[in-house]
């Protein structure tokens, strides 16, 4: 049986963070979140893309 095919390397998330958010954060979460039709997690890691190409950034691809 077939399982899932294998990331590459770079594209493997293994790091974790811990956050605490408000309930108002949290409304703001879900509501992005059902809203653009993605998961909670992809809406931070979006948000993290959007802060990073706002500082400049866009060229770097990588840290």
């Amino acid at each position: 049986m077939a399982g899932r095919p294998k990331k590459a390397e770079e594209e493997k998330r293994t790091n974790f963070i811990n956050v605490r958010l408000n309930n108002s954060e949290k409304e703001k979460l879900k509501y992005l979140s059902e809203k653009q039709g993605i998961s909670k997690h992809q809406v931070i890691r979006n948000g993290i893309e959007l802060q990073y190409k706002e500082t400049g950034n866009e060229q770097r691809n990588q840290v």
